[in-house]
């Protein structure tokens, strides 16, 4: 197949998406977990309060669009 002036990279990036190998465990680093339930990250989004200032996840989006 052929990806134009991005055939390069894009061979690359599948090459590479064949060799990789994830950690065995779900935690990324100490400021990321990955969640694999629809239920709990649905919870952790829109129920859960986040810092000081106690916002949920759809508080912190609209913070962000008002600056838009």
């Amino acid at each position: 197949m052929d990806f134009g002036v991005f055939n390069n990279l894009v061979e690359e990036v599948i090459q590479f998406s064949k060799s990789f190998q994830s950690e065995l465990t779900n935690n990324i680093s100490d400021k990321f977990v990955i969640i694999n339930d629809i239920k709990k990250a649905e919870h952790l989004a829109y129920d859960e309060t986040f810092g000081e200032d106690e916002y949920n996840w759809k508080d912190i989006k609209e913070l962000e669009m008002s600056e838009v």
